[in-house]
């Protein structure tokens, strides 16, 4: 990872910290850290417009929210901080395939220079990104099987082609694609576990 790089991990379950919908948004930084007007955008971006004119509301959001809206509000984070390298494992489980492939696409269009990493079980995932990694699970970690590049490669709007990285996990395999600027190179990883 270069030097001064931002990584955002969002987990299947998101994190929804206790207090107001703002500092919810904001998280990990501080409640503050942006303006209303910038959550506020972002919200909306990624389908949480009803939800604005809640928030400076203390509520315990993580029960009040669905899991879909949590999941929303983790792909808001990721609008909020501008990471370099984000990683979503099982980002879009509770999504339904028009929403996750609408905030796939905002990602992609937004964080053209990022290294995206997705871990799914969702077919459709495949079809968002451009390369794929088998890698099988064994006693002293994964091994790599195949890296497949699909064909035509998606082009960016830039007319960049588009890689990415797509996780499927069962009992021995691990399918993986990843979306990098360098398309040659691949991300070190160490021991798969999962």
């Amino acid at each position: 990872m270069p030097a001064g790089a931002k990584l955002l991990l969002l987990p299947q379950r998101a994190y929804v910290p206790t207090g107001t919908l703002r500092r919810a948004a904001n998280y990990p930084a501080a409640a503050h850290s942006r303006s209303v007007e910038e959550i506020t955008k972002v919200l909306k971006k990624v389908g949480l417009g009803h939800l604005v004119e809640h928030l400076d509301e203390e509520r315990s959001w993580d029960q009040t929210l669905s899991g879909g809206e949590k999941q929303r509000l983790a792909f808001a984070r990721i609008f909020l901080h501008r990471p370099d390298i984000i990683v979503l494992d099982e980002a879009t489980a509770a999504l339904d395939s028009q929403s996750e492939g609408q905030l796939m696409g905002l990602l992609s269009r937004e964080f053209e220079h990022a290294t995206v990493v997705s871990v799914g079980h969702r077919s459709e995932l495949e079809a968002l990104h451009g390369r794929k990694i088998v890698l099988q699970r064994g006693r002293q970690g994964a091994k790599l099987v195949s890296d497949v590049y699909r064909f035509p490669k998606p082009v960016l709007p830039s007319g960049r082609p588009r890689m990415g990285l797509l996780s499927r996990w069962n009992s021995s395999l691990a399918h993986r694609t990843f979306r990098q600027g360098d398309p040659g190179s691949l991300p070190k990883f160490g021991t798969a576990a999962n």
